[in-house]
């Protein structure tokens, strides 16, 4: 199973094309959105998976970014629907990810991100063994950013919840 994980912004989204089977990392990147949507139309993958944007309470605002991101939630979702006979797009909120990734909603972002690096083995050099170094590459290698790791997260947290429920 192929699946693509989408951090959206605004302006610019990040995404991750993890390779279930062999948990690879086929392809990512951190572009501008109308970019991301070609990519979305383009790759052959089995699922779509978008950190969906959540209400948070009462105290909470909302701005013009987060309604521009909510703009290319469904920009992404319609053109994956319109590219093809595709499975539904997953949209996944944030909390989820945290307890998938984590076991807990309550933890930073940061703790996710390595969370999600963990889950890859340590064949690299340096001091994060799963990215590597350019002498001796890990799994993750060439990877940078937390948008990035936040689009890998989001993309193992549908793997990972899909092999719950088999």
């Amino acid at each position: 199973m192929i699946i693509m994980g989408i951090d959206p912004g605004p302006d610019k989204s990040a995404y991750v094309i993890l390779d279930c089977e062999n948990m690879t990392i086929r392809r990512f990147g951190h572009e501008d959105n109308e970019a991301v949507l070609v990519v979305v139309e383009e790759s052959a993958v089995d699922d779509l998976a978008i950190e969906n944007v959540s209400y948070y309470g009462p105290k909470t605002s909302i701005g013009a970014t987060t309604l521009d991101t909510a703009r290319w939630v469904g920009r992404f979702e319609d053109r994956r629907a319109t590219s093809g006979k595709h499975p539904p797009t997953v949209l996944i909120k944030n909390q989820k990810v945290r307890a998938c990734m984590c076991g807990q909603v309550s933890v930073k972002k940061s703790a996710v991100h390595q969370a999600a690096k963990d889950r890859f083995p340590r064949t690299g050099g340096g001091s994060c063994p799963q990215k590597g170094t350019k002498k001796q590459p890990g799994p993750l290698y060439g990877m940078s950013g937390p948008h990035i790791f936040d689009a890998l997260a989001i993309a193992l947290t549908l793997k990972e919840t899909r092999e719950v429920a088999q």
